[in-house]
């Protein structure tokens, strides 16, 4: 039995999720969206439902980020963000390794360099956290990294 799909161009989902073309072309292209045609004459045509996922996942980036951007100029130490946030050792340590919480070092203690966090990026994965689906999830994805990273999904 066959399943009906309804797809859209790619510059017509783009505009639906206010992001450049460019951006969703590359996205299409790494193997992220889970549905794809590509036509004869070239144009990439996308699954609407996964557009509607992508949309509801960046309404959910931005909602998130509104509630935690009051503390975008303050910064927590590694410690801090543990206790008052919730984040396990792993998830931070990663989360500051690949950039998603941007981190000052700033000063040498005795066990090495101490780093001052961007709290609002700390409560960002927080929060993003509290709302996964469990274990194992995968906090990031191309729709719902922080905002701070727009500037590299963006091409700039």
């Amino acid at each position: 039995m066959a399943t009906e799909i309804t797809v859209i161009p790619l510059p017509e989902a783009a505009k639906r999720l206010c992001i450049s073309p460019d951006v969703l072309t590359r996205i299409a292209q790494d193997g992220t969206l889970k549905l794809k045609i590509k036509t004869c004459d070239g144009q990439i045509m996308i699954d609407q439902e996964e557009v509607r996922r992508m949309a509801k996942a960046l309404a959910l980036r931005d909602r998130i980020w509104k509630q935690v951007a009051k503390f975008e100029d303050e910064t927590i130490g590694t410690d801090e963000a543990k206790t008052e946030f919730g984040i396990t050792p792993p998830t931070l340590y990663l989360c500051i390794k690949k950039g998603y919480i941007r981190a000052d070092n700033q000063t040498s203690g005795g066990r090495g360099v101490k780093r001052r966090l961007n709290k609002a990026d700390v409560a960002y994965v927080a929060e993003l956290s509290r709302r996964g689906r469990g274990r194992g999830h995968r906090l990031f994805t191309s729709d719902t990294l922080p905002p701070h990273l727009d500037h590299i999904n963006m091409g700039k």
